[in-house]
């Protein structure tokens, strides 16, 4: 057997991790490795890096380090097991996906010493399996027994190396030899950024909280945020891919699932509040909402209402020139995300043209129109329609949002009504034209 391939002078490395037994990792740290140039080492990282990355924010550890292991372990991918099609570079034992290959290897036990033996390896499709399976291993080795090693728990790189020391290798040396290697390499370049901080952030999405900064298909489930809660971060965990995990007061989350809360503005008193008759139209992005808040700028209470809808508005309020609208008990809206469609201090008169002199109830001084209006009363509103303008109720009732065909258009009472067609009319100020 080519000594550059698998030693002859190993020791088995003492773990029992998640679907690897003990011995089942070959430890090639006390291999001779042979002089691997400068290109040949590049190389090894342009392909290494972008799978230790994946692999280590997937499972929570530190990229340095499994690239360190990798290259200590595999002679920076020059060994016959670490090149193609094998593609192991860290000497897991096994099968994986019921692919493995056989080499002859060294084993150890105290009655016999060392001795030849042949093992199957496991065999990957590329770099990013083999990583992946490493990082599964440190990560859910049996009753944490790597976990010295997570992100969480080791402050640096080198706490790291000194969790693997005596678990994933026995090499006397082992963490300091990865500790030369990073610090050589410069590896920690591709660390997560660590920040701590004190924010108060809101859910834009549903998320699953984690007990750990995993991937949530890895991590122990805590409890599941929606769209609404407010969360405290202390932490912040971000990895080179772009994987960025966030530490709040439920858990662990996906970054991604939180965004700033507008305003932070304390409202001590609400003074300044106008009564005021308005209907608005949402004006945000579709298929989303914009959050109702408790008090204006203070704490958002975890519903949203659509692009598109159109509610009633019953007070008003200014703080730092900035324009709030009530539109319920302590439901508030950001008004620059809204179209005033009625204002009843602001009647818009109708696009077509009606009468200029007001009629009576049972007056017939009406004009030919034709058009379609939509009706904006609010959601939880319908327009009555009345037998004439300014008429009797004909106990019929428009629901919010939908389109009618008028034929007519008249004035009564100060106001405009539309004709829907027989003795059916509506008032034009919960109504707008197309």
């Amino acid at each position: 057997m080519n000594r550059s391939t698998i030693t002859s002078a190993v020791t088995a490395i003492l773990i029992a991790g998640a679907g690897i037994s003990v011995d089942n990792i070959l430890n090639t740290n006390s291999q001779t490795h042979q002089v691997v140039d400068a290109t040949t080492q590049q190389e090894f990282l342009n392909k290494a890096i972008p799978a230790a990355t994946k692999a280590s924010s997937k499972y929570g550890t530190y990229t340095s380090v499994m690239l360190a292991q990798a290259i200590l372990e595999s002679n920076w991918g020059n060994s016959q097991l670490a090149q193609e099609p094998n593609n192991n570079l860290f000497g897991i034992k096994g099968s994986y996906q019921g692919n493995s290959v056989s080499f002859s290897t060294s084993e150890f036990s105290d009655d016999n010493g060392y001795y030849t033996v042949d093992a199957n390896f496991r065999k990957y499709p590329t770099y990013h399996e083999s990583f992946d399976d490493n990082g599964n291993l440190l990560r859910n080795g049996l009753n944490g027994y790597y976990s010295d090693t997570w992100i969480e728990n080791a402050q640096s790189s080198s706490d790291a190396t000194n969790g693997l020391q005596g678990k994933y290798a026995t090499a006397p040396n082992y963490a300091q030899s990865l500790d030369k290697i990073i610090s050589q390499y410069n590896l920690t370049k591709y660390d997560p950024k660590i920040t701590d901080v004190n924010e108060r952030k809101v859910i834009q999405k549903t998320c699953s909280v984690t007990s750990a900064p995993v991937e949530s298909s890895v991590g122990k489930l805590v409890k599941t945020l929606h769209r609404g809660d407010v969360v405290d971060v202390t932490k912040y965990i971000a990895y080179g891919n772009g994987v960025k995990y966030a530490l709040t007061n439920y858990g662990w989350i996906d970054a991604i699932a939180i965004v700033p809360i507008v305003s932070q503005a304390p409202v001590a008193k609400m003074s300044g509040v106008s009564v005021v008759n308005k209907i608005v139209k949402i004006n945000y992005i579709p298929k989303y909402g914009i959050a109702v808040w408790q008090k204006p700028a203070h704490h958002v209470v975890g519903k949203y209402l659509a692009h598109g809808t159109s509610w009633r508005v019953d007070r008003q309020i200014s703080i730092n020139n900035h324009l709030w609208y009530r539109v319920g008990t302590n439901q508030w809206i950001d008004s620059q995300y809204t179209i005033v469609t009625y204002d009843s201090k602001k009647v818009a008169e109708p696009k077509t043209q009606a009468p200029a002199s007001p009629v009576s109830s049972a007056g017939r001084n009406e004009v030919a129109a034709h058009g379609i209006v939509t009706v904006s009363c609010g959601n939880y509103q319908k327009l009555a329609v009345v037998n004439a303008p300014a008429g009797k109720l004909t106990g019929k009732k428009l629901a919010n949002n939908t389109r009618w065909r008028f034929f007519k258009i008249a004035k009564a009472d100060g106001h405009f009504w539309y004709n829907l067609g027989g003795n059916q009319w509506v008032i034009a100020d919960y109504v707008y034209e197309k």
